[in-house]
């Protein structure tokens, strides 16, 4: 029904799914309030959420995330497609091969950009709304 319900069902199910492995949740910090207000929500029930960095413009990961932030216990990583402020393109690709080298699975929120052009890493789970 909406790019903020998407993104909910997504993180929660692939939390739910994971929960063996862990309940560590790595977002970006220029991430739709839809995924930050998931990771808090997750953090006040017992997960951990870590926000990536981004560049000084802020509208840009600096780089896909680390071996510090992808751990043994991380259940899911997030990131947007691209930034639905300035309309900055994510490295998602990057992004998307960091993550599948550590076995964690990456959910990219494509409300913003999916009308415009394809999302073609090898992401794990994707959100998106018909109605953009």
């Amino acid at each position: 029904s909406s790019g903020t319900r998407s993104v909910h069902l997504g993180i929660a199910g692939a939390l739910a799914g994971r929960r063996r492995v862990g309940r560590h949740l790595v977002v970006s910090a220029v991430e739709h309030s839809s995924v930050l207000h998931s990771a808090a929500a997750l953090a006040a029930a017992n997960a951990e959420a870590v926000t990536a960095p981004v560049l000084s413009t802020a509208t840009s990961v600096t780089e896909p995330p680390s071996a510090a932030a992808l751990r043994a216990d991380t259940a899911l990583a997030c990131l947007q497609s691209a930034n639905h402020e300035v309309g900055t393109e994510q490295p998602v690709a990057e992004v998307a091969a960091a993550c599948r080298a550590a076995g964690v699975p990456l959910l990219v929120d494509a409300a913003q950009s999916l009308a415009w052009c394809p999302v073609d890493a090898p992401w794990s789970l994707l959100t998106a709304s018909a109605h953009k």
